[in-house]
């Protein structure tokens, strides 16, 4: 049975351009992450210094390790890591530690997250022309994704997990929706977020199998999230509003309101917002029979992950990784030939917004690094500040077109569900 009904949204690209494209982005994307590595002064300047230290995250979870074996508490104080940093994920990463990993390791183990993260970008992003390879090239070269890499960050492993199964799903026989629960299901366990990736069971056709797989990938990853539920509270510390950082207490927080009830007033925000885009119109195609190559799946797992931690807190930028996987769709909604002109304008809009916001903080700590230079405390903080309150518009308008698409899908599933439903019910009647 075909799941997937070819959709003409975007001109079909030959091999020969999209192996051209794929080249083009490896040669861009090589030569710019040289570049990076080879210039501590580019680091600096883009305020992604890192102290000649590489792979920091990743060695802090390695030094937790490294504190199990040694009989000392995780959660507190690590006087193992470079800057004594309490471990703030589940107990599974101590899996590493039991594998025989520690310290010692750090630039294998956080290596091959970089690595893995640049496989799996490889396999999902799949440029189909020159420019949209140059455009793909200047997201991954973004200042966040390039702190993600310096850092080897835990994203990066979560990117590589939801990545396959996001792969996975592109033909969802049964071994391959098996394998790509037990991914969503391993993401969720190391870092509580990755559960709103069952959103991406929603597009499984026919609509008839979304209950009980659906259901079963939710009981799953449900599991998975239950059992690490005791160390959550380990993940919520405070990420004081700065530069490279993304969130909706961002915004309030910046006029002294904090706390839970900013937290909400966040969530009614974007609600509200994205209900206001699916009555206008301008947040439809996402709920379009999915395309061969699985870019809608994609773009549903990067939007539903952006969302979610946006309106959950505070987080460091490197969760814009997750955002790359917004381009594909994009790009092919921007160009397409058929849909209606405002949907290429709001796909257009939204891609710009994405550019703009994954090199914003970077190239505005560029040019005052390289005009103002150093300033006090004090100076520095308000400068920080009146750009934070310049750039957020842009940061809520996004999410909010993002939080439309993911409305107007899930809206269209479950009328497909109910229409579903009310034929059967109609078929026994006659029958």
């Amino acid at each position: 049975m075909d799941y997937f009904t070819s959709s003409s949204a975007a001109e079909p690209a030959s091999l020969g351009s999209e192996l051209r494209a794929r080249f083009i982005l490896f040669v861009l994307f090589a030569a710019g992450f040289l570049a990076f590595v080879l210039s501590p002064w580019l680091q600096a300047k883009l305020g992604l210094a890192n102290l000649d230290i590489w792979f920091l995250d990743s060695h802090a979870i390695l030094a937790a390790c490294d504190a199990v074996r040694a009989g000392l508490d995780p959660s507190e104080a690590n006087p193992l890591d470079v800057f004594h940093r309490r471990h703030c994920y589940s107990d599974w990463w101590f899996g590493l530690g039991q594998l025989g990993l520690g310290r010692d390791q750090n630039f294998i183990v956080g290596g091959s997250w970089v690595l893995s993260f640049l496989l799996v970008a490889w396999l999902t992003l799949r440029p189909r022309c020159t420019l949209e390879a140059v455009w793909f090239a200047l997201l991954m070269l973004s200042p966040p994704v390039l702190l993600a890499l310096a850092r080897a960050n835990n994203d990066l492993v979560i990117f590589t997990f939801l990545g396959l199964s996001s792969v996975a799903l592109r033909a969802p026989t049964g071994m391959r929706i098996g394998l790509a629960v037990a991914l969503i299901a391993a993401a969720t366990g190391l870092k509580f977020y990755p559960f709103v990736a069952v959103y991406l069971f929603l597009f499984l056709r026919p609509v008839s199998r979304i209950l009980y797989v659906g259901g079963a990938a939710v009981l799953v990853a449900g599991a998975a999230l239950y059992n690490v539920w005791p160390t959550l509270e380990r993940a919520r510390f405070p990420i004081p509003p700065s530069l490279h950082t993304v969130g909706s207490p961002i915004l309030f927080g910046d006029f002294g309101w904090n706390g839970p009830t900013a937290s909400i007033a966040g969530i009614l925000v974007i609600v509200a917002a994205a209900i206001g885009f699916v009555r206008w119109g301008q947040t439809t195609g996402l709920a379009e029979p999915v395309q061969p190559g699985g870019r809608q799946l994609l773009f549903a797992l990067g939007t539903v992950l952006l969302v979610v931690c946006f309106l959950a807190g505070t987080s460091y930028a490197y969760r814009w990784i997750f955002g790359l996987w917004l381009a594909p769709w994009l790009w092919d909604e921007a160009h397409a030939m058929n849909p209606s002109p405002t949907r290429r304008a709001t796909a257009r809009l939204a891609g710009v917004l994405l550019l703009a916001l994954l090199w914003a903080d970077g190239l505005f700590c560029f040019v005052v690094n390289n005009t103002i230079g150093a300033m006090a405390d004090q100076q520095r903080l308000q400068l920080q500040r009146i750009w934070r309150l310049l750039t957020q518009p842009a940061v809520w308008l996004l999410m909010a077109l993002l939080a439309g698409w993911l409305l107007d899908a899930a809206v269209a599933t479950w009328r497909a569900i109910r229409a579903t439903r009310s034929k059967r019910c109609t078929s026994a009647a006659s029958g």
